[in-house]
């Protein structure tokens, strides 16, 4: 349950940095949640928040016209909208969970080495 919550309550701050311009959010979502959880559990919490901002901009408008605008910014031809979408998200993903799964180790090995 405490895992369920976790991932609820960082996908909600990795959506409202997302909102905010703060994209690398979903990377300290998966810092923390690294703690209680494993790097899975901290890269779906990272990707629901990236997945529940991409959703709130397609409410307010076309979502692939803007995949082709930051595609046609990135330097990609703008039929590469659409990869960048997912190229986001798998992002958003593995950052998450390279990061929790780093601090999950991190914390496990420093319990190991104490007395």
């Amino acid at each position: 349950m405490r895992t369920l919550l976790s991932v609820v309550l960082g996908a909600a701050v990795a959506f409202a940095g997302n909102l905010l311009g703060l994209w690398w959010l979903a990377l300290l979502v998966g810092a923390v949640l690294g703690v209680w959880a494993n790097g899975w559990w901290a890269g779906a919490a990272g990707l629901a928040g990236w997945l529940a901002d991409l959703a709130w901009v397609a409410m307010r408008g076309p979502v692939f016209v803007a995949a082709r605008v930051s595609a046609a910014i990135a330097g990609l031809p703008r039929s590469d909208g659409i990869l960048l979408l997912g190229l986001g998200a798998a992002l958003a993903f593995a950052g998450a969970a390279l990061a929790g799964a780093l601090t999950h180790a991190v914390g496990r090995r420093a319990k190991l080495r104490q007395p």
